[in-house]
């Protein structure tokens, strides 16, 4: 009969719970938030609206964690905005991982931190839920300042993704020895399931993507209803002025005469806030037969 070394089984014990002990307390480096990768508006829901967030998680220990029942809540000055829930993940050692988290926003006071004057404007997203390491579970609390700046962004790259604003058919037609028309048409789309209105658009007509000539205008000041799923478009008429296309035939040096640049923005209006959407396009216009129509 086998004697039972209790020594052995002792050190044996006593070293696996300080190493279990140890990786409990390393989780001092707890995971933070690294950065917003996108916004996508899904529907509207009374005075909600339901946003797929995508945001990035890095776990900084040296063993992989786990988190669940996590919660994402959002707020800035203004009070509570909204709320959503992840879905159970793994973010392995020493890495980060984008993950989706499906938030229901207030619509009014979204659409507020992003109308509110200020840079230093902030929002804050706070994430709470339990990480666990090995079987270890810690609750954890992870709170980070968003600028003004970065909501902004993600904002207007989700309605310039998913809204089309487009230009075709631009032909010209002299109106005087000074000054031609350039007519087009302006196409509008709305592939959200919510609805909102188009308040005003404003356009203007460079010869290059980042050229200060400005060759001409135009200013929509009819408000457009945009229903959910919809597209619409109507005509525009942009007044071009020769001296300006003299001075971008010099800028350009006889290069890229059939391109052009519009840029501009529209004011869309959701829960009676204001959104200013810009927007730059490349188009493709002869510029060269515009030069000679000065008759």
């Amino acid at each position: 009969m086998k004697r039972i070394n209790i020594k052995k089984i002792l050190l044996f014990t006593f070293i696996n719970a300080l190493v279990l002990f140890s990786v409990a307390g390393i989780f001092s480096g707890k995971p933070r938030l690294v950065k917003f990768n996108n916004l996508e508006f899904l529907k509207k829901k009374g005075d909600s609206i339901a946003v797929l967030m995508t945001i990035t998680i890095e776990n900084p220990n040296f063993f992989s964690i786990t988190g669940k029942n996590v919660e994402v809540i959002s707020s800035n000055t203004l009070g509570f905005i909204g709320k959503g829930t992840m879905e159970p993940f793994t973010i392995k050692a020493h890495s980060s991982d984008s993950l989706k988290v499906l938030m229901m926003l207030k619509a009014d006071k979204m659409m507020a931190a992003y109308t509110t004057n200020g840079d230093n404007f902030e929002s804050t997203i706070t994430i709470n839920g339990n990480f666990s390491p090995l079987f270890f579970i810690h609750s954890v609390t992870i709170e980070s300042k968003v600028p003004k700046k970065e909501i902004n962004g993600l904002i207007l790259t989700s309605f310039m993704a998913d809204n089309n604003i487009s230009f075709d058919s631009l032909n010209y037609r002299p109106l005087s020895p000074v000054e031609s028309v350039m007519n087009f048409n302006v196409k509008l789309k709305n592939n959200f399931d919510f609805d909102f209105k188009i308040e005003k658009v404003e356009i203007e007509l460079y010869p290059s993507e980042k050229s200060q000539i400005l060759l001409g205008n135009w200013t929509l000041n009819k408000a457009v209803a945009m229903t959910p799923k919809s597209e619409m478009s109507f005509p525009g008429t942009l007044h071009v002025h020769h001296i300006a296309m003299m001075m971008a035939g010099i800028e350009k040096a006889g290069k890229d005469l059939n391109k052009a640049y519009l840029r501009g923005y529209a004011s869309i209006l959701i829960d009676s806030e204001v959104i200013r959407v810009p927007f730059s396009f490349a188009v493709s216009t002869d510029m060269s037969k515009l030069k000679i129509q000065t008759q």
